[in-house]
């Protein structure tokens, strides 16, 4: 996991963060790069980075986990102190209306 201080910070002040998993540039060691974003005076930016082994429920409840450890004090939008996943099917997230 990668974050720097200045990263964490943004992340802290967010009340609205995304999350991208990307498959296809991570070394074959991994599975997956998962990203953290957020958005600040118009631009949105990573603040921070996990390279996953595997794509589990487990493994993200313990990245997720980490991130709430290293950046206590995250707003989310309902007012909240604590981030949480929620993982939805690969059939609903590439979706199209």
């Amino acid at each position: 996991m990668f974050a720097t201080d200045g990263q964490l910070e943004l992340l802290r002040s967010s009340r609205l963060i995304f999350i991208n998993s990307t498959f296809r540039v991570v070394p074959r060691l991994y599975y997956q790069l998962f990203t953290v974003f957020v958005s600040y005076v118009d631009y949105t930016f990573p603040v921070f980075y996990s390279l996953m082994t595997r794509k589990t429920t487990e493994l993200y409840k313990a990245v997720v986990g980490k991130l709430n450890e290293l950046a206590s004090g995250i707003r989310t939008e309902s007012g909240d102190r604590r981030l949480r996943l929620r993982l939805l099917p690969y059939e609903l997230c590439t979706a199209t209306t």
